[in-house]
């Protein structure tokens, strides 16, 4: 309808150096699934533990490739009974960073409505940069 406000779309790819509440939930749900690596500590951080998880999940359960948590794997958490979105809608209160398989990075917040966040909003957290 004109003028309703809607949420803002959940984004169906999270791939490794995204950030933010959501790789938490993430890791909740894995850790629960899966034998977590010795050194696994829930942090807001998609690194290789994560990465590492995610993959595990998805060879367990028949997922093909996705180069991260992607459509696949979320309908696969859905079969699980786990849907990472509405988790994610309950427990999340501010914006999270999806990076995308493209490299592209997409910021995603459930009190966000119809508007994009403003150009010069800065994240909670810090992010590093990649050192090759």
């Amino acid at each position: 309808m004109v003028g309703e406000e809607v949420p803002m779309e959940f984004p169906n790819y999270m791939c490794e150096g995204s950030k933010g509440p959501h790789i938490v939930v993430l890791g909740a749900f894995l850790a629960g699934k899966i034998f977590p690596p010795s050194d696994f500590v829930p942090d807001q951080d998609y690194g290789p533990n994560i990465k590492g998880m995610v993959s595990a999940y998805q060879i367990i359960n028949g997922v093909t490739f996705e180069n991260g948590c992607g459509p696949k794997t979320l309908a696969m958490m859905k079969k699980d009974c786990f849907d990472f979105e509405i988790a994610c809608r309950h427990v999340i209160f501010e914006p999270a960073l999806f990076v995308q398989p493209d490299g592209g990075q997409v910021w995603w917040s459930p009190l966000e409505k119809h508007q994009p966040l403003p150009r010069d909003w800065k994240p909670p957290f810090v992010i590093r940069e990649k050192k090759d």
